[in-house]
């Protein structure tokens, strides 16, 4: 099961979701945290792996530029696809799936 990237940083401002303030991001940060630690409690309940990408992901939230971030902003993105992986994050998504996928044995 693979988890939640940064979607926002913690502080400051984010290009694409200027109508929210710092604490709104907070807000959706912290609710990201909370969805991870679900997804991999469900994970181990149900013997299955949990891969964490949100680490990886750090300082490459949808706030950042073209070029750093891996998550689309809400507005303007360029996949047409608000708030998920761009090709650059897709890619750093299979990584941490393959590492996982090695770590447990699978080849």
């Amino acid at each position: 099961m693979v988890g939640y990237p940064e979607i926002t940083p913690t502080s400051g401002t984010c290009a694409g979701f200027e109508f929210w303030k710092e604490a709104d991001l907070q807000w959706f940060h912290k609710v990201t945290k909370a969805g991870d630690a679900n997804l991999k409690k469900e994970a181990k309940a149900n013997g299955a792996i949990f891969v964490e990408t949100f680490k990886e992901s750090e300082g490459h939230n949808a706030c950042q530029e073209v070029g750093t971030r891996w998550i689309e902003p809400l507005f303007g993105s360029l996949t047409g696809v608000a708030v998920h992986p761009n090709a650059t994050g897709e890619e750093q998504d299979a990584f941490d799936v393959e590492g996982a996928m090695l770590k447990a044995g699978v080849r």
